[in-house]
């Protein structure tokens, strides 16, 4: 068989098949998919002489760490290029820090989102909305374990080069920083302290995803 027929018969069918993707409108469906990027955390400490906040001695740092996450929705479409995503996913994040409060600090991230997604092209959509999370941290220094909750948004751009396949890039903030601690001074820090207030907060992430849709 001629090789040039041969590559034609296999890409013209493809080509057709995204074609009438591209003319086709969303359709609503059960969403798994999974996640890698990044995440963020900011860390403040402020130093106190006994009830009295020092001025300029304030910490602040932040770091960043790989993360990764599975996710479980369904897309409603209401219109043919407008849906409602709503879907639950789960993150796991371990930061890694010189901070003699927290050393590496575990995260287990339980999200629910809820998602305004509009399709500008049949293949390709943005979407806004806002999350609910729960975050479980555990610290093998000093700062132990601990809880919280809250509510972030999310902003992002979805990708569907076939009905069944998407690529969807994100990026969310995560409401609800973690409880404030306060430690006794230490023998690094200057002779006027007398404790310091710790605290982590405005956690970031940066995620790309992969979703099948049914």
């Amino acid at each position: 068989m001629n090789t040039s027929v041969s590559k034609k018969a296999v890409l013209i069918p493809a080509f057709c098949a995204l074609f009438f993707n591209v003319l086709s409108a969303g359709e609503s469906g059960i969403v798994i998919g999974g996640t890698v990027g990044m995440s963020t955390l900011g860390s403040n400490t402020d130093y106190y002489n006994n009830h009295f906040e020092l001025d300029g001695l304030e910490d602040e740092k932040n770091f960043s760490s790989f993360t990764y996450g599975v996710k479980l929705g369904y897309d409603f479409y209401f219109r043919p290029e407008q849906a409602i995503r709503a879907y639950g996913d789960y993150s796991r994040v371990s930061f890694d820090d010189d901070n003699v409060f927290t050393g590496t600090i575990g995260m287990n991230i339980f999200t629910f989102n809820l998602d305004y997604r509009y399709d500008i092209l049949p293949i390709l959509g943005a979407f806004v909305g806002g999350n609910y999370s729960f975050v479980q941290s555990s610290s093998d220094k000093s700062y132990g374990n601990n809880s919280t909750s809250g509510i972030g948004f999310n902003v992002g751009a979805v990708l569907a080069p076939l009905d069944f396949l998407e690529v969807e890039a994100k990026f969310r903030y995560l409401g609800g920083d973690l409880p404030e601690k306060r430690f006794n001074r230490d023998s690094t820090d200057p002779k006027d302290v007398t404790s310091k207030r710790f605290s982590l907060e405005d956690h970031y992430q940066f995620l790309l995803g992969v979703n099948l849709k049914f």
